[in-house]
């Protein structure tokens, strides 16, 4: 049905007076009509999916929530993290603590191999006889062991046999023998 330009006035007069709006929204003229009045219907047909606007929110959450945790990692690591010269100075701080472990090691191995009972007590009484294992020796005699050698026993036999008792046929003969 094709309506002239006069009788389209008319009746654009007679829904004026009735209180309807009679812009031309969608007069054929402008191009609207090719265009979808469904914005996510044009979407859908060229990328062939919907957009799943909760999906879409919970992902965006999701995002800028990972984001707040990396940027918190981030801080803290740059505040626990150590400058090279405090690194440096933990290692040798180490290493010092190391020599002297190692030389109270030797000094306890010399103290223990001359005889020592009790080697800290020994350590704590060195310093005053210039780490002298030596002048130790002679002046604390209590801290080490005798070397008597009567009065060391080893738990083993004594070398001479008593005459009276024989230990095996052969020993019996040669006894007879004599």
């Amino acid at each position: 049905m094709n309506l002239t330009e006069e009788e389209l006035e008319l009746l654009k007069a007679i829904l004026e007076k009735q209180g309807h709006d009679t812009k031309d929204s969608q007069d054929p003229k402008t191009g609207e009509d090719k265009q979808s009045q469904d914005p996510g219907k044009g979407e859908e047909e060229k990328t062939g999916k919907s957009i799943n606007a909760h999906k879409y929110e919970r992902d965006i959450a999701n995002r800028d929530k990972r984001i707040a945790e990396l940027e918190a990692l981030l801080k803290e690591k740059d505040e626990g993290s150590k400058t090279e010269a405090q690194r440096l100075e933990e290692l040798e701080s180490k290493h010092q603590e190391l020599l002297q472990q190692l030389e109270n090691e030797k000094i306890t191995s010399k103290l223990t191999g001359a005889g020592c009972i009790n080697p800290k007590a020994a350590m704590a009484l060195l310093g005053d006889y210039e780490s002298d294992v030596d002048k130790l020796k002679e002046n604390a005699p209590y801290l080490f062991e005798t070397t008597n050698q009567a009065s060391i026993r080893t738990g083993g036999t004594p070398q001479a046999k008593p005459e009276g008792r024989v230990r095996s046929v052969a020993e019996a003969l040669e006894q007879m023998e004599k």
